[in-house]
């Protein structure tokens, strides 16, 4: 006033309440198992605090620092196999306020294949041999049965790939000869069965029967040649013969 500047002349004391980070993560997410999820995501504080961030991406592998690009960070994690995990961001400022958020990310199954190889044709009744070979999967699934349809009504179950033998008995899937074959096979691994995983063509080539008539004979005339006689076919096939003398 007129006599000058008072000091003190009244006080109060006032808590200023630090305010926590109010985190946001995003959207819930699904993506396939192998791929990488990928999303941005922010935070608000209306104080002018600093901050440190972590996240752990829910399949084991820890909570992890978070680089923060002023009030925003980006998720980037690659999961190796399918479930549903729960995405968990956290925010600290320098008065210990802390803030938090989380996502779901949906990793799906993705069904292995494999490569099959093998002759494209083979006769009926000698041995084909099939090779399972790799299996292309971006999950860390493990495959504990290869199943082959082998397209002849019948199917053998193995516990390893590799080389396989089958014979065909004949040449005649559908009536009509020389129609192929489809080999099929299915692979079972901690996700169930997966159906199809490989498919390869087999032609069954017919093979003629092999006839034996018998050694030449000599007989006098009005008498009668009499002989037995045989053929092979390694087919299971039906047969009509006929003889002209």
């Amino acid at each position: 006033d007129e006599d000058g500047t008072h000091l003190a002349a009244g006080t109060k004391a006032i808590t200023v309440v630090n305010v926590a980070p109010v985190v946001s993560a995003g959207a819930d997410a699904t993506i396939n198992e192998g791929g990488t999820f990928s999303q941005a995501g922010s935070f608000t504080d209306p104080g002018t605090d600093s901050w440190t961030a972590t996240v752990n991406y829910g399949d084991g592998s820890g909570t992890q620092a978070l680089t923060l690009t002023g009030k925003t960070f980006a998720l980037s994690h690659a999961y190796a196999d399918n479930g549903m995990y729960t995405v968990s961001v956290t925010v600290t400022d320098d008065d210990t306020g802390v803030g938090s958020d989380t996502v779901t990310v949906t990793v799906n199954n993705v069904p292995p294949t494999i490569a099959l190889a093998g002759d494209a044709t083979v006769n009926e009744g000698a041995t084909y041999t099939l090779t399972l070979g790799a299996i292309t999967d971006p999950g860390t699934d493990t495959v504990t049965e290869w199943i082959v349809h082998w397209g002849d009504g019948t199917t053998d179950t193995y516990t390893s790939g590799g080389a396989k033998t089958h014979v065909y008995a004949d040449d005649d899937p559908t009536g009509t000869p020389s129609d192929p074959f489809t080999i099929t096979v299915d692979l079972k691994d901690e996700d169930g069965t997966h159906a199809a995983a490989g498919t390869k063509a087999i032609t069954v080539v017919n093979v003629v029967p092999v006839v034996s008539a018998g050694a030449d004979a000599t007989i006098a005339e009005g008498g009668t040649f009499s002989q037995s006689g045989s053929f092979t076919d390694p087919g299971t096939d039906t047969w009509t013969a006929t003889v002209n003398y």
